[in-house]
């Protein structure tokens, strides 16, 4: 996120807590990426006279809005405005892949904030949504890529939530560095993962990280443009020898 978006985003949480406090009511962002949410907690912990709480329809959602309140209200009982569009297609024409859901419904003109997580399977895929904007999306989405579909809206009730998949990768290195870890997360060698991390490639907790010395903590999340993405689960100690044990979850 830029400086100037960054400022854009922050006037815009400062009036949704104004808006708050002097109508005594409460309000919701979009969804947020979680480098977003980062921004906005780190602000409503900082302002007077606020509740809030991220709702993303499951707990392991990565797209959340904020639902904020008056400082007496407890935000976990305001009823939650997301609902699920469930898209179902004849998957022996096609299989459409997150990219394609995620095109054919920008293509109707939704804004990117009102779509949550985007969750697919065989024959079925399930759209998170602020339920406002959920019969717009039903009536206008009849295609995804070339497979005609048909739609549901179901309340949030009605989700299925994912198993997530992923691989646990045991290795040692040097150091905590971020040329390290993400050598051995995604298979690489240290001599290729310092020009990626350098070229912009690299996320550290959803935030660009170019510095291959930057020093990596237990829960830090890498994401690397076209690997995919990864957890640093464990530092579990050092070896013999002095290298120290880590652990790390890739999702596949």
């Amino acid at each position: 996120m830029t400086a100037k978006k960054e400022g854009l985003f922050l006037a815009h949480l400062a009036d949704l807590a104004r808006q708050v406090r002097q109508r005594h009511t409460f309000r919701f962002t979009g969804f947020l990426d979680p480098a977003e949410q980062a921004i906005a907690s780190a602000f409503f912990r900082q302002e007077r006279d606020i509740n809030f709480i991220f709702n993303g329809g499951y707990p392991e959602a990565e797209r959340r809005i904020a639902i904020i309140c008056p400082d007496y209200q407890d935000p976990a009982t305001i009823e939650s405005p997301l609902a699920v569009l469930v898209i179902t297609w004849n998957e022996r024409f096609h299989q459409p892949n997150h990219r394609d859901f995620l095109g054919a419904i920008l293509a109707t003109g939704l804004r990117r904030e009102v779509i949550g997580d985007i969750i697919t399977g065989n024959s079925r895929c399930q759209v998170i949504i602020l339920a406002e904007s959920g019969p717009f999306l039903a009536n206008n989405l009849t295609s995804v890529g070339r497979a005609p579909v048909t739609t549901a809206l179901e309340p949030l009730s009605g989700l299925e939530i994912p198993t997530p998949k992923t691989k646990v990768i045991t290795a040692t290195v040097a150091s905590p560095r971020l040329d390290a870890l993400l050598a051995a997360a995604f298979g690489l060698s240290r001599s290729k993962a310092v020009p990626l991390i350098k070229g912009g490639q690299v996320k550290v907790n959803w935030r660009e990280e170019t510095n291959p010395d930057c020093q990596l903590a237990a829960g830090d999340v890498l994401s690397l443009r076209g690997y995919g993405r990864a957890k640093v689960a464990a530092l579990e100690g050092t070896t013999r020898k002095g290298r120290l044990n880590v652990k790390l979850e890739r999702w596949l």
